[in-house]
């Protein structure tokens, strides 16, 4: 599921090339986070989405 995430995420409008991120479950909810910048978006169900997946932008992060 993990992978299925990061792809989805790769083909969305908030991907960035320069930066690295990883998908992680807290508190039973998937999201993914920007290693660098710090930003997380909850995954959410999103028909049709990215292969089902919708990205709902909830921690800003920092800019870089």
């Amino acid at each position: 599921m993990e992978q299925r995430i990061l792809k989805a995420f790769e083909a969305s409008e908030h991907y960035r090339p320069q930066e690295q991120y990883t998908a992680t479950i807290v508190r039973g909810q998937w999201g993914v986070n920007s290693l660098y910048a710090g930003a997380r978006w909850d995954v959410t169900d999103e028909n049709p989405g990215i292969d089902g997946f919708g990205f709902e932008k909830v921690c800003e992060g920092e800019e870089r």
